[in-house]
């Protein structure tokens, strides 16, 4: 028996607890170095696959890939549904992340499967808030707005209070993407005052992007421009260099049309 299948699960849940208290800090080094001692002392996909997700909040896709592959071989070997599940989840969200849509749904369908596993014997569970989540996103891209819009509204009935704030920044996404702005504005300031209670930087950064875009829509620009620029910062803070760069074109934009508009009041 290798040594370290005989360390006990908590060491694991520890190095796992302070990899997430220093990611949430920005700590990125040292959430690394935790995370690879997790990994090392574990010989379930636990630790691969909570890796994985923290480097998709970085935009990591390549290490992420390496190391959901690795969480996704060791659940299917040692026959772990849920691991299996979860593996497929994070694998359907970076094909999104890169765009790959049709990759993302095969992977979405074999996380729901695995659930669908799990759940055989208990009828009267319900997929999860994540493969509802997931579903939405993929039914959104392809033109089932009403569809996605009433999965995403059953994710606010049983969800913990974070998945609530997703569910809400994902129907404003959608309402803005409809030209409902008022709509909009009232799910994505929800969807932040939610994560802003909760203190999750992460969800305030992606919330704050999304309600900075529906601002500028609505010409308040001075305001999308104080959420983008917040966005920004909270990106810089936690490491997420990926959305620091995607939200400081937006940035740019408003200031160079605020200056303009200072010029000359009369374009208002």
């Amino acid at each position: 028996m290798e040594a370290r299948s005989l360390r006990p699960r908590p060491v694991v849940d520890t190095l796992l607890l302070r990899a997430a208290e220093f990611a949430a800090r920005g700590e990125v080094t040292h959430a690394d170095s935790f995370f690879a001692a997790a990994v090392a002392a574990d010989d379930s996909p636990v630790a691969e696959l909570a890796w994985t997700a923290q480097l998709l909040e970085l935009g990591e896709l390549s290490e992420a890939l390496s190391h959901a592959t690795r969480g996704w071989e060791i659940a299917k070997a040692q026959q772990n549904v849920a691991g299996r599940a979860w593996a497929c989840q994070l694998l359907a969200t970076l094909a999104r992340e890169q765009g790959d849509t049709v990759q993302a749904q095969q992977f979405q369908q074999l996380a729901i499967a695995a659930e669908l596993e799990l759940i055989s014997s208990d009828l009267d569970q319900e997929l999860s808030v994540e493969s509802r989540l997931g579903c939405s996103t993929d039914w959104a891209e392809q033109g089932e707005l009403t569809d996605a819009r009433a999965l995403l509204q059953s994710c606010m009935h049983d969800a913990v209070t974070t998945d609530v704030a997703t569910a809400q920044m994902n129907l404003g996404v959608l309402s803005l993407r409809d030209g409902d702005l008022a709509t909009a504005l009232r799910w994505l300031e929800q969807s932040y005052a939610q994560f802003r209670e909760l203190e999750d930087l992460t969800g305030m950064a992606r919330s704050l992007e999304a309600l900075g875009h529906a601002l500028r829509a609505a010409g308040r620009w001075h305001e999308a421009r104080e959420a983008l620029y917040l966005s920004n910062r909270i990106a810089h803070e936690l490491g997420q260099r990926h959305r620091a760069r995607r939200v400081a074109p937006a940035i740019r934009e408003l200031d160079r049309a605020l200056a303009l508009l200072q010029q000359d009041p009369s374009l208002n």
